[in-house]
């Protein structure tokens, strides 16, 4: 895309790192709102794709060799959810998107574990899990490009994503651990955070 397409109309030049910049960013309630809700975001994404295997299994049981095609069909629907998040956004605004995408895919969390193995009821929320799990993602970077200066934009966009990637390691060690005595169960360890976001993300996000 960058050799067709060249680089953005926002780049900037190159410049010295002024570590001032991260603590200035976190005075920004722009960037506080987006951070937070993509901090839950980020909790449960990765956990959640390293699950995906062991709940699939967990649906079709006695059909082994289907795993990876459901695992594969339950990830890679996130890529349906980042374009239809994205051509919503455009009507409803990322704001919106992005708490909408957070809550239900929050509620997958909490409801997995409390349907039947029938694959028709779990392999469908797994499917609508999969599909909303990263459609946030997209919109937190459009956030914080449209809320921040472009002094502080690459600060905030280092700040988030190294914050965020530190936390999906959290969440990945705490459901490997807790996987063989919870199970399915594990899900509702990824629940709190997210569900905490979208909260947060409009009250900050719209200051």
């Amino acid at each position: 895309m960058i050799l067709l397409l060249g680089d953005g109309p926002a780049q900037a030049p190159p410049v010295k790192p002024k570590w001032g910049g991260v603590l200035r960013v976190f005075r920004r309630p722009a960037f506080r709102g987006a951070a937070l809700g993509y901090f839950g975001h980020m909790w449960e994404l990765y956990a959640f794709w390293f699950l995906v295997p062991k709940l699939v299994a967990g649906v079709l049981t006695g059909a082994s060799a289907a795993i990876p095609l459901w695992s594969f069909a339950v990830i890679g629907a996130g890529s349906v959810g980042c374009v239809v998040g994205g051509i919503i956004s455009q009507r409803w605004g990322s704001q919106r998107v992005a708490a909408a995408a957070l809550a239900v895919s929050a509620m997958c969390c909490v409801l997995f574990p409390l349907l039947d193995a029938a694959l028709l009821s779990t392999g469908g929320l797994l499917l609508i899990w999969g599909l909303t799990v990263v459609a946030d993602s997209p919109q937190f970077s459009a956030l914080l490009g449209k809320g921040m200066s472009r002094r502080d934009g690459r600060a905030a966009l280092a700040v988030q994503n190294g914050i965020g990637f530190a936390i999906t390691v959290a969440a990945i060690q705490l459901t490997s651990e807790q996987w063989a005595s919870l199970g399915p169960q594990s899900a509702w360890l990824l629940a709190p955070v997210p569900l905490l976001g979208p909260a947060r993300d409009a009250r900050l996000i719209s200051k």
